[in-house]
């Protein structure tokens, strides 16, 4: 019985502290709605977030080093709306220059970041055979590839390689 009484009191202590509705003596506020004379936007985009591409400057060498410039096929590219990186990976190989392999360091080699139109130059590249390997990180990066396999490109002291547009693929 005891119980019974203490969950009475509970329920009518709780019935006491429910709010009650007073009505405002105060006019209903009025909504007012101003149409901007300028044109609505299509798609809200931050300026912030749009990357511009970087013109190209004529790219010359320091003496005794190379460099490399050109355009990747946005077509041939997979990762759209990322930012990606071109890597210059020296190629150690045989004598015909078909056999042998490369190792990405991005670390010490030469690298850049591709512009959103695929245009790039990678300057200070030491004379020599490199592959060049394009991706959003070292890791996740694939290389220019012929025929499937990774092209080789030879780099000259003191000229810049213009590899015009090639595909990634």
């Amino acid at each position: 019985m005891v119980k019974f009484w203490r969950f009475a009191g509970l329920l009518i202590l709780l019935a006491a502290c429910t709010p009650r509705i007073v009505k405002s003596p105060l006019p209903t506020p009025t909504i007012l709605i101003i149409k901007s004379p300028l044109p609505t936007p299509t798609a809200l985009v931050s300026p912030l977030s749009v990357r511009q591409v970087t013109p190209l400057r004529p790219l010359t060498p320091q003496p005794g080093m190379g460099g490399i410039q050109g355009q990747i096929a946005p077509e041939s590219v997979g990762w759209a709306g990322r930012e990606l990186y071109v890597y210059a990976s020296p190629f150690s190989g045989s004598e015909g220059g078909q056999e042998g392999f490369y190792i990405l360091e991005p670390s010490i080699h030469p690298n850049t970041m591709m512009n959103p139109d695929g245009t790039f130059q990678l300057a200070k590249v030491p004379p020599g055979d490199y592959v060049l390997v394009v991706g959003p990180s070292p890791e996740g990066a694939v290389p220019i590839q012929e025929s499937g396999r990774a092209k080789i490109f030879h780099v000259a002291a003191n000229q810049v390689l213009d590899l015009g547009k090639v595909n990634l693929k």
